[in-house]
């Protein structure tokens, strides 16, 4: 992984540049990359006057100390794969501690007074568990997999994730060590600040919040009156959302909403997708059991890696003929990841019904198996972050071989749920230490493997010299051109304007556009759109499909009138502030959401218009 990451000395920064850029921002004293809109590029945000990444503020904040650093040494920049390097090791490091925090912990007659002595773990069989968590966790194949792809800003926060998301679960171990209210407002309080390195954190969070709530609860060290042990829940609930909260504010800042990420306000070429982000899409009314097979193909059965053709048919097994964005362009898990992640399910659940329905009311709390205690907190929260997850993207409009890859962080706990019961098992059975030793071998050769099947359809990641990051980043757009006219006559009067996407979806003099079309404009009063039919008009029933947003806001429609051309649609100004003044995106749908695929509509837009012309 180094030497694909940093193949040669110097060639050690991402070639994708949005997460330096923010750096350089929050060096800046500023959230925005950008006050000027021709700094945009694909897949970023102009809003509330400035141009954003929607990658989150997690990365950049860990580099800012780094960066910071670096300069104050006189240095160009800290390398961005060195950061990552570092965030990767810095999760190891946490995870072989609670490791050896297990391993170190001494044997109480306490401790497993509710199972034979035999039962209770002797050394070689606590190292063998050991190494088998860490060699799972730390050479995850699909984790390798993604880092070997082309690793873009895209790939990066996902990995990312899976680096934090392997802390947290060492921070669940430690709890299973020592079930204390300390340790769980820790860890409670560390799971809130996920969702500032990526969205799906915070559904991986309250996965951990649940199952660290349940170790605490049932292990607990200190038994204390109900009352006060529903106020550690509660601390532990309210130190979640400080993270959250800082989530809500920095979302606020930047986009306008504390729950919008930036992907409904995000420029690119890909129409159905726009479309589908900021309108509706049809996969929103998929029946529930084919939206489940679909969800199970993508997560065990997508092997037809196509990057490129995102409405193809027939990708992988379940896949459902609605109309739905598709991306398959790396190996994710197959049928063995699940069976081996429902087993940890099986044991955990096996594990917390044993324990409420057959420990005696004398029992102390803490008594108990730390391996039952390990079961239970990797399986519950492998359980509820996956049945989160799931629901999660079980309609979303748009899917990605990445976004399976957001189940990583889960998968693996679950398997070291199994793993952990596996060895448990094992450790009073006679000839048990080999069979732990043999299943060690095992994992290691079937890690081994699932790693050489590793497949990327995109190229390796592209690692470029300082030099070339300064080229990219001291680019010079030239300047803005808004008309005065507070109207475009043409796409060309768009594209004129020299603000990178303006104008994207609008293709022609003649006004043939796409399911989905991106405009600026300033100071919006009203929005009028002048419309003439083309090939499938429907011109008795007029243009019924358009619909029009600012920003986050639906227009309304005021009016459809006949005009000599065609039809002329009119909608009301925004009625949010924010949108009343200074530059914002126009987002216009152009067709019903079961055609968002195609890629023309039926109409041609001839010209737009926003508010009356300002005089001279």
């Amino acid at each position: 992984m180094v030497t694909v990451l940093i193949p040669e000395w110097g060639r050690w920064y991402s070639s994708s540049t949005p997460y330096r850029e923010q750096v350089e921002a929050l060096l800046g004293g500023t959230l925005r990359l950008s006050g000027d809109p021709a700094d945009l590029a694909f897949d970023l945000v102009w809003a509330n006057e400035g141009v954003h990444q929607v990658w989150g503020l997690g990365v950049p904040l860990w580099r800012l100390p780094f960066e910071a650093a670096a300069r104050l040494l006189g240095g160009h920049a800290f390398p961005d794969m060195v950061a990552f390097a570092l965030a990767l090791a810095l999760a190891a490091g946490l995870l072989l501690s609670a490791l050896g925090e297990i391993l170190r912990r001494p044997i109480k007659p306490r401790d497993d007074a509710s199972e034979p002595h035999g039962n209770r773990p002797g050394p070689g069989t606590a190292w063998g568990w050991a190494m088998g968590v860490a060699v799972l966790l730390l050479f995850f194949p699909p984790f390798l997999t993604l880092v070997r792809s082309r690793f873009r800003v895209l790939e990066e926060a996902v990995a990312y994730e899976y680096v934090f998301g392997m802390a947290l679960v060492a921070g669940l171990i430690r709890l299973a060590a020592q079930p204390t209210g300390k340790r769980f407002a820790l860890l409670c309080l560390a799971a809130g600040f996920g969702g500032l390195i990526r969205p799906t954190l915070v559904l991986h969070g309250f996965g951990l919040l649940f199952s660290g709530a349940m170790l605490w609860w049932l292990y607990g060290r200190k038994p204390e009156p109900g009352r006060a042990r529903l106020g550690v829940l509660a601390a532990g609930l309210a130190l979640f959302c400080v993270g959250n909260g800082v989530l809500y504010v920095t979302n606020l800042a930047r986009f306008g909403s504390g729950f919008e990420f930036g992907h409904k306000l995000n420029v690119q070429h890909l129409y159905g997708s726009m479309y589908a982000t900021r309108f509706d899409h049809p996969y929103a009314e998929e029946p529930l059991g084919s939206a489940l097979r679909e969800l199970g193909g993508w997560l065990f059965a997508a092997r037809t890696y196509e990057a490129r053709d995102f409405y193809r048919t027939g990708l992988f097994p379940g896949q459902s003929e609605t109309v739905r964005w598709r991306e398959v362009y790396l190996r994710t898990f197959d049928p063995g990841y699940g069976l081996w992640v429902a087993a940890g399910w099986v044991a955990a659940l096996g594990v917390l019904t044993r324990r409420v329905r057959r420990r005696p009311p004398s029992l102390a709390p803490e008594t108990g198996s730390v391996w039952g205690r390990l079961v239970l907190g990797l399986g519950l929260y492998s359980l509820a972050a996956s049945v989160l997850l799931g629901g999660f993207y079980l309609r979303n409009c748009v899917m990605s071989s990445r976004y399976v890859l957001d189940f990583m962080p889960c998968f693996a706990a679950g398997m070291a749920a199994a793993w952990t019961a596996w060895a448990a098992w094992w450790k009073s059975r006679r000839g048990g230490g080999l069979v732990l030793l043999l299943s060690l071998a095992g994992l290691a050769v079937w890690q081994w493997w699932q790693i050489g099947l590793g497949v990327s359809v995109y190229a390796p990641p592209r690692v470029w010299r300082w030099a070339e990051v300064a080229e990219a980043m001291n680019r010079k757009p030239e300047p803005v051109k808004l008309p005065q006219s507070g109207r475009y006559d043409s796409a060309e009067a768009a594209w004129g304007t020299r603000i990178p996407f303006n104008g994207t979806g609008w293709f022609d003099a003649d006004g043939t556009v796409a399911p989905c079309v991106v405009l600026f404009v300033k100071a919006p009063e009203f929005l009028e759109l002048e419309l003439a039919p083309g090939a499938g008009a429907r011109v008795e029933e007029g243009p019924v499909a358009w619909r029009a947003k600012v920003g986050l806001e639906f227009l309304e429609r005021q009016r459809m009138e006949r005009t000599k051309h065609g039809w002329r649609l009119v909608f009301a100004g925004p009625r949010r502030k924010q949108y009343q003044r200074g530059l914002e995106p126009v987002f216009l749908a152009t067709v019903p959401k079961e055609q968002l695929a195609e890629p023309r509509s039926p109409w041609r837009l001839l010209r737009v218009r926003w508010r009356e012309e300002t005089p001279t």
